[in-house]
């Protein structure tokens, strides 16, 4: 784990998502599975990834995160 790495990239590395198209690839597949009418790029995930502190996704893809991180929403998202 390299000390330049953000805790979302060392979350999503830890998943097996160690690229951007990766972690879009299991988004996609994870907002299906949920019925989330929503989509992101490898550019929102690069910010996500390098950003300190990252932006913070809207309402849905931040369910769609929880969902593929296994933790609960907070009561202001849901």
């Amino acid at each position: 784990m390299a000390d330049d790495q953000t805790p979302f990239e060392q979350a999503c590395i830890a998943q097996g998502w160690d690229q951007p198209g990766k972690f879009v690839a299991a988004f996609e597949k994870t907002a299906e599975i949920l019925g989330e009418p929503v989509t992101v790029t490898t550019r929102h995930v690069r910010r996500w990834m390098r950003e300190i502190p990252p932006p913070t996704p809207r309402a849905r893809p931040w369910r769609v995160i929880h969902a593929m991180f296994g933790v609960d929403q907070p009561a202001s998202v849901s």
